[in-house]
């Protein structure tokens, strides 16, 4: 677990946990929690704390910390999903 002052320095985890007034208000991956749907090439979603955050921190910081949601995002549940679809392949033989 970090507690993290810079966005920056969580966008590339898997999970993120959102605390707000000591409750948890958003729990998901960073780049999911940026968009309204997974594929989105840019930030999509209009209500979320953690949306509110990235986009506070300017137009190009917001970006970069995005490409790097959606990159990390890529690299886990792309190889999630490469995983499941080879079990399912042995399954079949």
């Amino acid at each position: 677990m970090t507690v993290a002052h810079r966005l920056i320095t969580i966008a590339n985890y898997d999970r993120v946990v959102v605390i707000d007034n000591g409750s948890v208000a958003e729990y998901d991956s960073p780049y999911a929690l940026l968009v309204e749907n997974i594929g989105d090439k840019q930030i999509t979603r209009k209500k979320g704390l953690f949306e509110e955050m990235v986009r506070s921190t300017g137009s190009s910081m917001a970006k970069k910390i995005f490409d790097m949601t959606k990159e990390q995002y890529e690299k886990t549940e792309g190889g999630k999903r490469k995983a499941k679809k080879l079990l399912l392949d042995l399954e079949n033989e």
